[in-house]
């Protein structure tokens, strides 16, 4: 795991003949960021087929879905790892020349997706393969996340904690003013960890995909406010 800091902070004092004690305050922000190896993984594939008519549409996406799920099986994937993400029927219509008539409807596209989810992220690539051999000529994406991202937030707030403190005192001593008591800390909104997301670009019966993991970045941010002693 690896911990980076980012630097921020501010001093305020009362100018002279003030002496409002909420003014003798320093005010400090600091930035903590984790790096953790993603543990669970989204793959999110279907099928789409267009045909003459909208029931003609349905079934073949429907045969060609139950083909997929039937090899999502032989690779082991549990029924409550595959939940249905999408499905859509459309008309498909063919644009005239400009000026030569109204569009002429000449079929319907269906489409079905479903999101895998795995606990082992190695196997994201064989179960794609074992999806694009089956049919599935819809790859949507992978994304990489934590399963409980709780652990290296809180590592990355007490680096952002660790951050704020030293440059509390940094900015006291530098300034030559005695640095008192914690006043107030507050974590700041939007340390969210970002998932690491792979899209790709995959016809039906491609194999060996190349999937990469990486690793999920998790930010935290904390503002403290120390009093400024005597004066």
């Amino acid at each position: 795991m690896f911990v980076a800091l980012g630097l921020a902070a501010g001093l305020c004092l009362p100018a002279r003949g003030q002496a409002k004690a909420e003014e003798r305050v320093i005010t400090v922000t600091g930035q903590g960021e984790v790096q953790a190896a993603p543990d669970t993984v989204d793959v999110m594939m279907g099928v789409e087929h267009q045909e003459s008519t909208a029931r003609q549409a349905m079934e073949r996406v429907s045969r060609a879905m139950q083909a997929l799920l039937d090899a999502l099986r032989r690779e082991s994937v549990p029924e409550r790892s595959i939940r249905t993400a999408t499905i859509r029927l459309e008309p498909v219509y063919q644009q005239p020349e400009p000026g030569r008539g109204q569009p002429r409807l000449i079929g319907y596209r269906a489409s079905n997706t479903v999101t895998v989810t795995l606990s082992d992220v190695r196997r994201a690539g064989p179960v794609l393969d074992a999806g694009l051999a089956a049919g599935a000529n819809q790859v949507l994406g992978i994304v990489f996340r934590l399963a409980d991202e709780l652990p290296s937030r809180l590592a990355a707030l007490k680096a952002a904690t660790e951050q704020a403190r030293a440059k509390a005192r940094t900015l006291a001593e530098s300034f030559g003013v005695p640095l008192g008591r914690l006043e107030g800390v507050s974590e700041s909104a939007g340390a969210v960890p970002m998932p690491h997301f792979e899209a790709l670009a995959a016809r039906a019966g491609d194999v060996g995909v190349p999937v990469q993991p990486g690793e999920i970045t998790v930010r935290a941010m904390v503002t403290a406010r120390y009093r400024i002693e005597g004066g």
